[in-house]
């Protein structure tokens, strides 16, 4: 399959304001018909809360939209993926909890480099207010969105200060002026940081496991840098086939045809679905239906998405969980408290079957502490060297674990939270 200079009639990777694209989802969807596209998929990153909204407009503009997808950063062995989820089992508000994860870790250092230039004096908005665009009425200019930005952070500065736009980037950003940096804080520590990151694999699991399908975005992305090359492609990819991968992004405007190995057919060599979409952000970048598929070829992904099933029920583990104050908290679904409120100050304490028996780490956490056996050596904590009693049933600490203050304890928190 190659990248066609013509105008595909389905788009099934498309983002709006409400995530980190550029435009509102009328005026996507405005400019999608203006294109001749007849479908598009909207596959935010991390959550898909303006579905609905999307679907009660798309008459409007004769677009049809099929069903709601997520996009989800995740890392496997060092190298970066994203994730997409297809399907109505997205909407569930616990699978959307789990997803948002990498966008929370981000939006919380975007929030400290707010709080970080206001100290210094910057008088700019709260950054919730920068965010969502609180107009001079109190209303926002973008409710829904929940994906903060360095773009609108500097937007905000140069709107408060009276500084051009990159002038405004130079105070907190990297690759300006330095002379003028107030703030401190790296993109590479703000956004490639692999604790801002889920496991590839648990969530290639959990996506298929709630009925939901899962498919590798722009596979070749990091190809022309270097990042990735054929070979680890293809190993990785078996990992992920393994875990349930079901379809892969087989056209992209991440990379022209040329920058990629053609000889590498990937869908073909794994049996994958052959998805397609154009990334869309409304930054200049990409349009829509630049890539994409045709309506022949999106009518078998249809079938599949809306075929998909959960799968059934494994036995559920309960992950015993102490805050700095020893709250107990369960991972099971059945919380006594609400674990996303404990951070920092968490400790994996140890994970034990319902049924009787040794305690016994589900494959996902399993997969998950080597992961956190490649972080860096700050992370390791010594855990507690007294037993904890639970229900009678008395739970040895001896597993490794993240430093509570880590964002890997808080990543590991999110995976637990939905086994």
């Amino acid at each position: 399959m190659t990248i066609s200079d013509s105008v595909y009639p389905v788009d099934l990777h498309v983002h709006t304001d409400n995530s980190d694209g550029r435009e509102s989802t009328a005026d996507v969807l405005a400019r999608a018909r203006a294109r001749g596209l007849k479908v598009v998929v909207l596959a935010e990153h991390s959550r898909a809360d303006n579905y609905y909204d999307a679907v009660a407009l798309s008459p409007g503009f004769e677009i049809r939209i099929p069903f709601p997808a997520i996009e989800i950063s995740t890392v496997h062995s060092g190298s970066k993926h994203h994730i997409l989820a297809y399907g109505d089992a997205v909407l569930d508000p616990k699978f959307q909890d789990f997803a948002e994860f990498p966008t929370r870790r981000k939006r919380d250092q975007h929030d400290e480099i707010v709080r970080d230039l206001q100290r210094h004096g910057i008088p700019i908005p709260e950054p919730d207010d920068i965010m969502r665009g609180r107009l001079p009425d109190g209303s926002f200019a973008r409710p829904r969105k929940w994906m903060s930005s360095r773009t609108l952070i500097a937007q905000a500065v140069a709107k408060a200060t009276g500084l051009d736009l990159d002038r405004a980037k130079a105070l907190f950003m990297d690759g300006y002026d330095p002379d003028a940096r107030l703030v401190n804080r790296t993109r590479e520590q703000t956004y490639n940081s692999l604790a801002n990151y889920l496991p590839t694999l648990p969530v290639i699991k959990i996506i298929r496991a709630i009925g939901a399908i899962p498919v590798l975005a722009h596979p070749w992305w990091e190809f022309p840098s270097g990042k990735m090359t054929t070979n680890l492609m293809i190993q990785q990819l078996s990992e992920m086939c393994a875990a349930g991968l079901v379809g892969i992004e087989s056209r992209s405007y991440h990379y022209l045809p040329t920058e990629v190995p053609e000889s590498v057919d990937l869908a073909a060599i794994f049996g994958l679905l052959e998805f397609a979409g154009s990334d869309y952000h409304g930054n200049g970048k990409s349009d829509l239906g630049v890539v994409g598929l045709t309506e022949q070829e999106f009518e078998a992904i249809y079938e599949a998405v809306k075929g998909c099933k959960p799968l059934p029920a494994k036995p559920r583990y309960q992950a015993v969980v102490f805050d700095s104050i020893g709250a107990l908290v369960g991972g099971d679904g059945m919380a006594k408290a609400d674990a996303r409120h404990l951070f920092p100050g968490i400790s994996l304490l140890g994970v034990r079957s319902f049924m009787d028996g040794p305690a016994k780490l589900p494959d996902e956490i399993a997969q998950y502490f080597e992961h956190l056996e490649s972080a860096p050596r700050a992370e390791a904590l010594r855990v507690r060297s007294s037993p904890v009693s639970v229900k009678n049933a008395r739970i040895e600490p001896e597993l490794p674990i993240a430093d509570p203050e880590s964002p890997s304890a808080a990543s590991l928190m999110a995976v637990l939270h939905l086994l």
